[in-house]
Formats: C-alpha cells, structure tokens, sequence
C-alpha cells in the first residue's frame, strides 16, 4: 500500500492526527476535522533540441529548470481552505495559485468562492494542472488566447459543480506584479461543462468559456507571439505586430471530448478579437487557435478526467514503482494537432505543429516524458519570416506532489 497512516500508538505523532503519504508528499490531517495541511511542490526539469529550420537561430539545444514551485495547501474547519504557490524559473520568482476561500456543500452540489491569484478557468488544457496534462506544453489556445495579464490574475471567483457539472464565474485584475501605479485591467470570465453522457470509466465533454477584458487608457499595448514547438526556445513561434491603443478585447472558446477506459480525445477552439481605442492605428485584429489531443493509457490504467471540474487529474497508476511488489509504472502515448493564424492581425503569421509523446508515469507523481514536434510557420515579422519548417524533440523529468 502506498498510503501510510500513522495512529496514535507512534510516539512522535499526536493521537488526533493522520498522516498519509500516498501523494508523495505527507498530508496531515486531524481526527476531528478541524484542520489538514499538505505541503505542495513540483520540480520540472527540461531538454530541447531544434533542427532543420531555414533560421540558424531556431537550430539549437537548450535546457532549463522550467519551474520549481513550492507551497502548500490546507483547510481550517469545515468551510475555510486556502492555498499559495511560488514559481522558481528562468532565475526569476513569481507568486501563482494563492488565495483563501470558503466552500459549502448542498447536497450533490459543491460551492465555492476564493480570492487572491488565481488560476483563469478558460478550457480544458489551461485549468489541467501541469502534472496532469499529457504534453510538456500547454496548447496553442491557453496561450494564444489569454487576456493581456496571463494566465495567473489576482482576482474573485465563484464555483459551483456538480456530479458531471460545474460552472465558474470571476473577476479579475492584473497579476500580482504588475504595474500597481495605474487601473488594472478588468476580465469578466465565464466557464462551464456539462458531462451528456458518463459512464463508470468516463464521460462526454462539452464545454466553453467567453470573457470580457477593458484596458486602462486610452494607450494598451498588446503583442501576441506564441510558442509552437517546447517552452523553452522562444525562437519557434508564430509572430505578430505591437499593437496599440487598445481598449480592450473580447474572446471565446468551446471543447469537445470523450474520455473512456484507457482512450481518450478532445479538442478546443477559440477566437480572441481586440477592439480599438480612438488612439488605435490599426483595424481589426482577431486571433484564432485549434487544438485536438489523443492518447492511450497502454497499460490498461483509466483516464484520469474528473467530471466535477473538466479537467484532467493526476492519475492512478496500477503497478507503481514504489509500494507493495513494486512495478514498472505506466505507459500514456499521446498525440496532438495545433494551428494558430494570426493573419487578421497587422503583420500576422501562421503555425501547424503536430506532436507524438510518450509519457512514462513511474508513480503517480514521478513521471518522464518526450515530446517529438514537426511543426511550420508562416511569419512576416519575426525570427524567420516567410515559410518555415523544422523538428523539435523535447523532454522533462518531472516530480510533483
């Protein structure tokens, strides 16, 4: 058993308290239910190797600690739970998920409302935490279609959800570093997925998001260029021009998916569109992506989807390496089509990429991947402007608890 409990006959640990470390990590928790607490963290250790590019400066090989996260999450009583992250990365810190909320449950209905740095809940792929996501990159449409702040925004939020359903609404501001001596920015936001039909080993996806961003000024400066191949070179992206005088944008995505045994498929589409400022030297410009995701669990283990939030959670490994008799993990292939275009935006490019990976999960929380990425650009500006094509082999060690 990975699980381990420690009762009250153990001298060192209090006769009201639990500790499980089935997570990887120990999570205390009373008897009594009046407290828990679990430290959080998260190692990912990255490789990267381009070629064949017409650009010598997408040729190249890199490595990087994507991100070291520490912090920890916990509940006081039955209502009060809170949590804080901080990112470690490219020698820089930036504060994440971290907020204090209050949950309440009425039936098969869970609520709650939080506040703080948040994660925007905008599709499947960007609400799916990094350890539970099939690929080493986020897709093109978490990215392409962000509001001007990014994907962690201070802000408040309300949730509901149900046993195949859940709907969130928010309001948010700038990240927690951004330029205090100005407005934020405002994002309404908007999230929901119903699960038609769920079986006892998945379910059918739909769901979409929209929201509603306004600048402050008259002056926004907004630049989109988004990465096509790994996180680590910024070389093999898909460029376009500075916009600005924007007043704000607008944007909307919509997801379809099936989620059954060890299968799995599911895609995402979206368009964000900017609207112009009486400063604006530009005329419309809207911003589309596309994605679709696949995989097999080869070892039999089911898809770890969760209907409650739609999204992907961390999985349950069948023969782990560490526990009872021990195992060789699991075996997740994967594969993913992506384009973005740009081409209604001033000086706007394109981008295909497709991907094969395979993951091997030796616990639930260790996991070793490698992406392989044929992907094309089409830029006017940029790195490599015109027609451009190359491969690109990624990999990650990856611990996370």
């Amino acid at each position: 058993r990975q699980g381990i409990e420690f009762a009250a006959r153990q001298p060192d640990v209090p006769a009201d308290l639990k500790v499980d470390w089935s997570r990887g990590a120990p999570v205390f928790t009373s008897r009594n239910g009046a407290f828990s607490f679990k430290p959080r963290g998260r190692i990912l250790a990255d490789v990267q190797t381009t070629n064949g590019s017409n650009a010598d400066a997408r040729n190249i090989t890199t490595s990087t600690l994507r991100q070291f996260r520490v912090g920890a999450q916990g509940t006081i009583g039955a209502n009060l739970f809170y949590q804080f992250e901080t990112d470690f990365r490219r020698n820089q810190t930036e504060v994440v998920n971290t907020f204090v909320g209050y949950r309440k449950r009425f039936g098969e209905v869970e609520a709650d409302v939080r506040a703080g740095s948040l994660l925007t809940d905008r599709g499947i792929d960007v609400a799916t935490a990094a350890q539970s996501n099939p690929f080493i990159t986020l897709n093109v449409n978490s990215l392409a279609l962000a509001p001007n702040g990014g994907i962690f925004l201070m802000g408040l939020a309300g949730r509901a959800s149900g046993p195949n359903w859940h709907a969130s609404v928010a309001v948010h501001g700038d990240r927690i570093d951004a330029d205090t001596g100005r407005n934020d920015n405002r994002i309404l936001l908007a999230r929901a997925h119903w699960n038609p039909v769920v079986w006892t080993n998945g379910a059918m996806h739909l769901g979409g998001w929209i929201y509603d961003e306004a600048m402050p000024g008259r002056n926004a400066t907004v630049t989109v260029n988004t990465l096509m191949a790994g996180a680590i070179s910024g070389n093999v992206r898909v460029d376009s021009a500075e916009l600005t005088g924007v007043d704000g944008s607008s944007a909307f995505g919509a997801e379809l998916g099936i989620f059954r045994g060890p299968l799995y498929a599911y895609g995402e589409y979206g368009e964000r569109r900017l609207e112009r400022g009486p400063a604006a030297t530009f005329g419309d410009a809207t911003y589309k992506a596309t994605s679709i995701s696949g995989g097999w669990w080869i070892t039999g283990e089911t898809v770890p989807y969760q209907t409650r939030s739609g999204t992907m959670i961390a999985p349950r490994v069948t023969k782990p390496m560490m526990g009872d008799g021990g195992g060789w993990g699991a075996l997740e292939l994967v594969g993913r089509y992506e384009h973005v275009d740009y081409s209604d935006v001033p000086s706007g490019g394109t981008g295909t990429t497709w991907t094969l990976g395979l993951n091997w999960h030796l616990t639930n929380y260790f996991r070793l991947m490698a992406d392989y990425s044929r992907w094309q650009t089409g830029n006017v500006i940029g790195v490599a402007p015109g027609r451009d094509t190359g491969d690109t082999l990624s990999a990650r060690a990856e611990v996370s608890f």
